[in-house]
């Protein structure tokens, strides 16, 4: 199921997704998890790898204490056990196809393992449910979202499916789908040789069975990864105004994806135009794409390798350009300079490194990893030495 291959390389959804922590040593994907989620890349599974950021996951997911969840293609339920990590009195359901893939004794080792690394009592609820490739056997008409991850395009009935899923959910209920997409003439494939779907092809299967797309993790876009979130629901009025916004920002994505071009992200004339349009333009951008940061913070990464195990060049002062339209942006980000900070060490500028590594705890004062690095550059450093 968490399998993509492009062309004909076969790899693992995990690997497509932090192949950087092989490339020349330079980071680790998830470095940040402890400080932001409070948890390990390990603990997360694949969902800091979707949203690096905790608040922009709660803010996608838009989970409440109370509600009814169901992952369907749950495999054993790990991901739920993720999610009971942030979340208090949510009753999960973990639904899968088979004994082989879920059982009462798998889900309940998995609740067991995040039960103790939750920092107070467990408060959720799970239960499991075996449905077929046509049907989920979930109850009837109880839940407020139905997630997907990495299970969509797994679906062999695919409309028979969002049918049965229709009849599971509230009125308001919300349909989310978190994959990896196949993009233009890039197809990828799991290990079971099926296709990644296609986001508009998605969109068109959805909205024959009711439901619209509302919200959108990123841009389409092949320069970084193929992952995407996609948020369906039944309210075709909220979705035109979405596509509507979508239609309205379309030049500054693409305006964004120049900085895919060396000589662009170099230039710091025309970073700086971009940085001032895109600032012109963030209310509507973030709208649409609520992970604009990362999509930027994704971009600027790549110059130095992170996305790519074979790119042998250090492009720093592309990465540092992008971060910084990603500050202009966002300013109370703690992560862009921490970033700014480890490519500024990368490149030897260890001052430099220093002082945005400071300038993050400002901003996350209880930022282990900032702490951690201060410390490796200054033997004598101390916390109470910043001036907040």
């Amino acid at each position: 199921m968490n399998f993509f291959k492009s062309h004909k390389l076969l790899v693992s959804l995990l690997l497509f997704l932090s192949i950087s922590t092989q490339s020349q040593n330079f980071r680790h994907l998830g470095e940040l998890c402890e400080d932001d989620y409070g948890y390990s890349k390990k603990e997360l599974q694949l969902f800091d790898d979707f949203f690096e950021y905790k608040a922009d996951l709660l803010s996608f997911l838009e989970i409440k204490n109370g509600e009814w969840v169901a992952e369907v293609g749950s495999a054993e339920g790990y991901n739920l056990g993720v999610l009971s990590l942030l979340y208090d009195s949510v009753t999960f359901y973990a639904e899968d196809i088979g004994l082989k893939y879920l059982s009462q004794k798998k889900l309940n080792k998995n609740v067991k393992r995040y039960s103790k690394l939750r920092k107070s009592p467990q408060t959720n609820n799970f239960h499991f449910v075996i449905g077929d490739f046509k049907k989920t056997n979930l109850p009837e008409a109880k839940f407020d979202k139905i997630i997907m991850i990495a299970s969509f395009h797994e679906f062999t009935f695919v409309s028979e499916m969002i049918k049965d899923m229709a009849t599971k959910l509230k009125p308001n209920g919300k349909l989310i789908l978190m994959e990896a997409f196949s993009i233009g003439k890039d197809l990828i494939y799991c290990e079971d040789h099926h296709c990644g779907k296609f986001i508009d092809s998605t969109c068109i299967q959805m909205s024959k069975e009711g439901f619209y797309l509302t919200k959108m993790r990123s841009p389409e876009t092949h320069i970084i990864n193929y992952i995407n979130c996609l948020v369906f629901e039944k309210d075709q009025k909220k979705s035109d105004d979405f596509f509507a916004k979508q239609k309205a920002v379309k030049p500054y994505v693409k305006m964004t994806l120049t900085l895919d071009s060396l000589n662009i992200a170099n230039d710091s004339v025309a970073v700086r135009i971009i940085a001032d349009t895109l600032l012109r333009h963030k209310e509507d951008l973030v709208h649409v794409y609520t992970n604009y940061q990362g999509f930027l913070k994704d971009i600027a990464l790549k110059w130095v390798g992170t996305w790519n195990p074979t790119f042998n060049a250090r492009e720093y002062q592309a990465s540092i350009n992008i971060l910084s339209i990603n500050k202009l942006l966002f300013p109370s980000s703690f992560q862009n300079e921490y970033y700014l900070g480890v490519i500024n060490e990368d490149k030897g500028n260890i001052n430099n490194a220093k002082q945005h590594y400071k300038n993050a705890l400002k901003l996350n004062n209880n930022s282990k990893q900032c702490l951690k690095k201060l410390k490796q550059h200054d033997r004598s450093f101390s916390i109470a030495v910043l001036s907040f």
